[in-house]
């Protein structure tokens, strides 16, 4: 079950706004993403992470994975 505050969250996420979700600061998350723990895309120089694959990696599950 996702709590409702990750389920009203926008269907794509900046960093900034993975980071205050995860009360973790930027460069942590950047490395989570960096190692795969966290899903994500890059679109020019930006990394866009989908709402469903951080619920998903929360989760400790695959599925929502890109």
């Amino acid at each position: 079950m996702v709590p409702k505050e990750l389920a009203d969250l926008p269907p794509v996420l900046t960093v900034d706004e993975v980071a205050k979700v995860l009360r973790t600061g930027r460069s942590s998350l950047y490395e989570a993403v960096k190692q795969g723990q966290i899903p994500a895309c890059r679109i020019g120089r930006k990394i866009r992470i989908s709402r469903d694959a951080l619920i998903a990696a929360l989760d400790g599950s695959t599925e929502g994975r890109t």
